[in-house]
């Protein structure tokens, strides 16, 4: 090469290297399409029905299992709308009310129409190159019209997206997706009833739940029924103490009463160890409005997922744990929070007697009203209470807040005397109900609460009472800020120093 170009001579070797490439990729194509060809000279590529039946025209399908899991899915004789297929294992038996009817019709649906999309043509001397010397299912279609259908279910092809079949002993083999194969793999428990827990539109008369680890145990009834099907929103606990449930408690409930079952993992309770049953953390019992009774036993959470088993369905069952709230709270936050609430315009007066003084607040204030309107009226120990900070905030809501919201802090099934109760607080609505509220010292900065001269089963802290924190203040110290604000207002305002 001169002067850096280059001549027909320099380029004669980079020429015969590449037209032998070219010849050698000719020759790989002819011989691999000759191949291809010799190797299945039968097969041929098309869409055909191998099984298409009317669902009516059904009578069972018997599914026998080179593993012995076999089993007849029946039509009722006398089939109704709620209960028009029965199954069957050959091998174990099962209570009928374990099936789901809506399982057990989607197998009947999907077994009466298999589509294929290649067919091969092989004598008995090859069927074992597709599994069909000794089929892994041979399944069996009774038919109203008369007569049976038969056919086989072999091996998966080597991708594993489909496998082969064959109607009857003799004549084509079909190709078909593996999910068509596989609607004949399946097992009893595959039918089990997953909605054997939901209790939707179902009359309850009595719900209990109970926790292995603190012993907690918790009974209820549904107390508001909010549609025609007897859906309860929210439940009134009767024991350990009788009194209205809370949001935490009805979130519980709806969950646990509305579960649909993820999977069933065995089909039997012998092993429940294994699945952290042998000992279960929660267990609650339905009792129907009729007296049927089920209980539902559940491990532990075990890596997002809990399992369980009713007395109903002899499997071991998983959900996943996201799908149940409150199961681990105390038992003080399954109740509603408060001995009483109501809104400001339902109330006539509130009258509170402590050890440090006492207060008489009479209110006029209608629906709809602002506490500032001029029509309103809050008058406390007869001086008008409608003093307000710079934001326009009252002082007598922070007050009466504080009371309506004075909250639960333990439960305690102990006996108590309201004879030497410190504070009482009576509330008069506009309907002239009464409701009266002692607090008598128990312990530990604890007050035992009676409510109408009642003990309720519940104790409340002194910082109810007492707490200086202006976000969440106790009804003596709203009181006291509410008389300072009286005090220092200038035309119906004040702000609280910052000290």
């Amino acid at each position: 090469m001169k002067n850096g170009v280059k001549t027909i001579g320099d380029l004669r070797i980079p020429i015969i290297i590449l037209t032998l490439l070219i010849i050698g990729l000719i020759a790989a194509y002819y011989f691999s399409t000759a191949n291809k060809s010799e190797s299945d000279p039968t097969e041929t590529s098309q869409f055909i029905d191998v099984l298409s039946l009317s669902v009516d025209d059904v009578l069972f399908v018997s599914v026998e299992r080179s593993d012995n899991t076999n089993y007849r899915i029946s039509r009722e004789t006398n089939a109704t709308a709620e209960k028009r297929w029965s199954f069957e294992g050959l091998a174990d038996q099962y209570s009928e009310d374990c099936f789901s009817q809506e399982l057990l019709e989607n197998f009947i649906l999907e077994a009466s129409y298999i589509a294929s999309f290649k067919t091969i043509e092989a004598n008995d001397a090859g069927l074992s190159e597709f599994g069909l010397a000794d089929p892994t299912a041979e399944v069996t279609y009774g038919l109203a019209s008369g007569g049976n259908v038969h056919l086989q279910i072999g091996s998966k092809t080597v991708d594993g997206k489909s496998a082969y079949l064959r109607m009857g002993s003799e004549g084509l083999i079909y190709i078909v997706p593996v999910e068509k194969a596989d609607v004949f793999s399946s097992s009893a428990m595959d039918y089990f009833d997953r909605r054997v827990l939901d209790y939707s539109s179902r009359n309850i008369a009595t719900f209990r739940f109970s926790r292995n680890s603190d012993d907690l145990d918790v009974m209820a009834r549904p107390e508001a029924l909010v549609d025609s099907l007897g859906n309860s929103s929210r439940w009134r606990l009767t024991e350990p103490i009788d009194f209205q449930s809370g949001v935490i408690f009805d979130h519980l409930a709806a969950s646990l009463l509305a579960l649909e079952i993820d999977e069933y993992v065995t089909d039997s309770i012998i092993q429940l160890e294994e699945y952290g049953l042998d000992s279960p953390e929660y267990t609650f019992t339905v009792i129907e409005s009729d007296g049927r009774t089920t209980s539902a036993f559940f491990s532990r959470e075990m890596s997002g997922k809990f399992y369980g088993y009713t007395d109903r369905i002899p499997g071991v069952f998983r959900i996943s744990s996201d799908r149940i709230s409150g199961l681990d709270v105390s038992l003080i936050e399954y109740y509603f929070p408060f001995p009483v609430q109501a809104m400001i315009e339902e109330v006539k007066s509130i009258k509170a007697v402590f050890p440090d003084g006492e207060f008489l607040a009479e209110i006029d204030i209608q629906e709809g009203m602002m506490i500032r309107d001029r029509e309103a009226s809050v008058l406390v120990n007869r001086r008008s209470a409608k003093v307000t900070d710079s934001n326009g905030n009252a002082y007598f809501m922070l007050l009466f807040a504080s009371v309506m919201e004075i909250r639960f802090a333990e439960v305690s099934e102990e006996i108590m005397s309201a004879d030497d109760a410190t504070v009482s607080i009576q509330i008069v609505k506009k309907d002239n109900q009464i409701t009266s509220i002692e607090l008598s010292p128990a312990h530990d900065d604890l007050y035992a609460l009676f409510l109408n001269g009642h003990y309720t089963g519940f104790l409340v802290s002194s910082d109810e009472i007492y707490s200086d924190n202006i976000a969440q203040p106790g009804v003596w110290y709203a009181y006291e800020l509410l008389n300072q604000a009286l005090d220092g207002q200038i035309n119906g305002k004040y702000d609280v120093p910052v000290s």
